[in-house]
C-alpha cells in the first residue's frame, strides 16, 4: 500500500475532489482526517471510510479562521500524533464580472481559497512537518489563472496566490526533507460546478479539451497519491496540470 500508516489531512474533503482523494488514500491504508466546514457530509464521508474498512476521523474546522484551523490541527494531532501529508483542497468559486463583485464576495473567496491554505499550511509545519523534518504539502490550485476567462477574476485571483504559495513554501522548507506542489485541475463536474456546465456550456468547453470530455473528482485521484507517496520524493515545487489537455 502507498501511503500505509501515513496520515493525511484533507481539507474540503466533504465531497466533489477532496472526497475522492480521502476515499483512494484510505484505500492506500492511510489514516485520513477528513475536514470540511458541513459536519454531515464531513462525517458521512469519514463514515464511509470507515464501513470500507478504513481508518478515518473527522475534524470540523472553518478554514479561513485561523484560530479554528490551529484547533483542528492540534486535535488531529491528540488522535494521530503526526501529520504526513496536508491536501489544501478547501476551496470556493464564484462567478460574477469584476465591476460587480463586492468587497465582501472578493475577501470570502480569498479568505477561503487563499488564506485557508496558508493558514493549514502554517499550523500543520509548525506543529508536525518541520519538527518532524517530514511531510509532504499539496495544494489545490486551477487552470484558471493560466488560462483567464470571464466571471471568474476573484478565483483565478486566489489560485494564482496558491501557485505562489505553494513555490514560495517548497524552497523554504526542502532543506528539511518537506515537499510542496500543487495540482491544477481543468474542468471538474462537481456539486460546486455542474450548474455552470449545464446547457451548451458544457459542448463549448469540450471542444477546447484535448481527450473531448469534462473531468471527474476521480480524474484528480492518481495526482494527488504520487504527490502524497514516496514516489514523488524528488519532487517539489511544481504544479501538475490535470486538465485532459485544456492548456
Amino acid at each position: 500500500m502507498r501511503l500505509k500508516d501515513k496520515v493525511a489531512l484533507i481539507t474540503g474533503a466533504g465531497g466533489g475532489i477532496g472526497k475522492a482523494i480521502a476515499m483512494r488514500f484510505a484505500q492506500e491504508e492511510a489514516i485520513v482526517a477528513i475536514n470540511d466546514i458541513n459536519q454531515t457530509k464531513g462525517e458521512t464521508t469519514a463514515y464511509e471510510i470507515c464501513q470500507k474498512g478504513g481508518q478515518a476521523k473527522f475534524f470540523p474546522a472553518d478554514v479561513s479562521n485561523s484560530t479554528e484551523v490551529e484547533n483542528m490541527v492540534d486535535s488531529v494531532l491528540a488522535s494521530f500524533h503526526k501529520i504526513d501529508v496536508l491536501v489544501n483542497n478547501a476551496g470556493i468559486i464564484h462567478f460574477q464580472r469584476l465591476v460587480d463583485l463586492s468587497d465582501e464576495m472578493w475577501d470570502r473567496v480569498l479568505r477561503i481559497n487563499l488564506y485557508g491554505a496558508f493558514y493549514c499550511t502554517r499550523a500543520v509545519l509548525q506543529r508536525s512537518m518541520m519538527p518532524r523534518k517530514e511531510g509532504s504539502i499539496i495544494f489545490m490550485a486551477s487552470v484558471a489563472p493560466y488560462v483567464g476567462g470571464p466571471m471568474v477574476a476573484s478565483y483565478s485571483a486566489s489560485k494564482g496566490g496558491v501557485v505562489g504559495l505553494m513555490r514560495a513554501v517548497a524552497k523554504e522548507v526542502a532543506f528539511l526533507g518537506i515537499r510542496a506542489n500543487a495540482i491544477a485541475p481543468g474542468y471538474i463536474i462537481t456539486d460546486m460546478t455542474k450548474a455552470v456546465y449545464r446547457g451548451g456550456t458544457q459542448k463549448r468547453l469540450e471542444e477546447h479539451i484535448a481527450l473531448g470530455r469534462l473531468g471527474k473528482p476521480e480524474d484528480i485521484v492518481g495526482a494527488a497519491l504520487f504527490l502524497a507517496s514516496d514516489e514523488s520524493n524528488y519532487v517539489t515545487s511544481q504544479v501538475l496540470f490535470v486538465d485532459g489537455g485544456s492548456i
